[in-house]
């Protein structure tokens, strides 16, 4: 579905940030009350269901013919504007893998409430549940890689000032900021590996770039948590907005300024 690519990307996003935070809420609510094993159960459920309503649906699958004959997706680095798209998408990964293992650390070396730690994740992901089908539809009409490059050079500034924020209130604000923000821009990473994958390698390209950012996210977060520890929470934060950066703009140049002008229609 080329035609709606941006929105339904966003709305799988939105459902996707929306399950992440709905199993700490499911623990929250029911460890107290029926113990440990409980949200694991509940989740158990939930994904036996969802696996039988899956699996009774017909989906159409890429014809045999059109099936590539790679067995994995690397190749397809050798597209420069596809491989822009994913350094831009691993830009997300490096910010989430500082933010996620950093955050409560951060929180408690601010002498911050509990609960302002604990519900930082849960916050944060909120904005993702109510933007990213809008943020997806507004990558498509304006550009997925102008859009999601904005939003990723934006969000870079953004966690350089983590470093320097004294109050953890503010943080906290600052932080739901970002997310909005966030949810508005950054589903256009998706959405321009995309379209600059060839149509018959979609999945390989999807899996591509998932892997990779995943693969990111838990380097970087192994490196975070010793920086922070060594050199403080000015220099860690800084040198994640420098990374980010950085990593936007190399992906820009290898898409090249006709990927980055606003579509013609």
């Amino acid at each position: 579905d080329r035609d709606n690519i941006g929105k339904n990307l966003g709305r799988g996003v939105a459902i996707e940030v929306g399950g992440f935070a709905l199993g700490p809420m499911i623990s929250a609510l029911t460890i107290g009350t029926f113990g440990l094993a409980a949200p694991f159960l509940i989740l158990a459920t939930i994904l036996v269901v969802m696996v039988i309503a899956i699996a009774r649906e017909t989906i159409l699958e890429t014809a045999v013919e059109d099936q590539p004959d790679e067995r994995f997706a690397l190749d397809l680095l050798r597209i420069r504007p596809l491989a822009g798209a994913i350094l831009i998408g691993v830009a997300l990964y490096v910010m989430i893998g500082v933010f996620d293992p950093l955050w409560v650390v951060m929180m408690d070396d601010l002498d911050a409430p509990s609960w302002v730690g604990n519900a930082g994740v849960s916050i944060f992901g909120l904005p993702w549940i109510l933007f990213a089908t809008v943020g997806g539809t507004i990558a498509q009409k304006y550009g997925p890689f102008r859009i999601s490059a904005f939003g990723l050079a934006i969000g870079a500034c953004y966690m350089a000032s983590y470093g320097f924020i004294g109050s953890p209130y503010v943080m906290l604000g600052v932080a739901v900021t970002q997310s909005a923000l966030d949810a508005l821009t950054v589903t256009g990473t998706g959405i321009a590996v995309a379209h600059a994958a060839p149509p018959q390698r979609q999945a390989g390209a999807s899996g591509l770039l998932g892997g990779i950012q995943t693969l990111t996210g838990g380097i970087v977060a192994l490196a975070a948590g010793s920086v922070y520890e060594h050199f403080g929470r000015g220099v860690a934060f800084g040198a994640t907005g420098i990374v980010m950066f950085s990593l936007v703009c190399v992906g820009c140049l290898l898409a090249g300024p006709k990927l980055l002008r606003r579509p013609l229609h």
